[in-house]
């Protein structure tokens, strides 16, 4: 990734000093564009749709792809971003995908073992957006999930809170002092 983050400003400069439409200029704008998506460089991101032309970033497959990726990202619509996996305009954006798939996974993840102590396999699956059982028991093995029984169990980790204690005797003197006070005023 470091090297695309090297190498594409050289190609787009290219495509920007090129006098006539090149074939695959917004092919690589694309590809910018779903690189700085999937590296959460959201600002950069749109400073690059800011330079590209409304009607472009609709009619073109190569925008319109990362424009309606960042839709459902912020929408939190993550079923988007898999079923765009399956309509991508051009192979190359298939590593983006899978790098975003793979962060909304883990914010997912996250979520599920602060929130869950028992899950099944099946749940787990639906709610990670894998196809399989198989898919979700690797990314499970992975992040080192207990699995027993077909269900997935985890230490949720609730911090006791003391309660707050209001010194009120402390308060009733300081609130009938205030009032003695304003009294005297009046």
């Amino acid at each position: 990734m470091a090297a695309f983050d090297d190498t594409i400003p050289r190609v787009l400069s290219f495509y920007d000093q090129c006098p006539t439409a090149a074939e695959n200029k917004y092919l690589m704008i694309g590809l910018n564009l779903m690189f700085l998506l999937a590296s959460n460089r959201l600002s950069e991101f749109h400073m690059m749709l800011e330079s590209i032309p409304q009607s472009i970033q609709s009619s073109n497959p190569y925008i319109s792809t990362p424009v309606r990726l960042e839709q459902s990202l912020m929408e939190g619509a993550y079923n988007k971003v898999v079923l765009t996996e399956k309509t991508i305009p051009s192979h190359f954006y298939s590593i983006f995908i899978r790098i975003m798939m793979d962060a909304v996974r883990s914010d997912i993840a996250v979520s599920i073992e602060k929130s869950f102590k028992l899950l099944s396999t099946r749940d787990a699956a639906n709610m990670l957006l894998f196809e399989n059982d198989a898919q979700v028991l690797e990314f499970a093995k992975q992040r080192k999930w207990a699995n027993e029984n077909g269900c997935f169990m985890f230490e949720t980790s609730v911090a006791q809170h003391d309660r707050p204690t209001l010194d009120t005797a402390r308060i009733a003197k300081q609130t009938i002092f205030y009032a003695k006070q304003l009294e005297m005023i009046v």
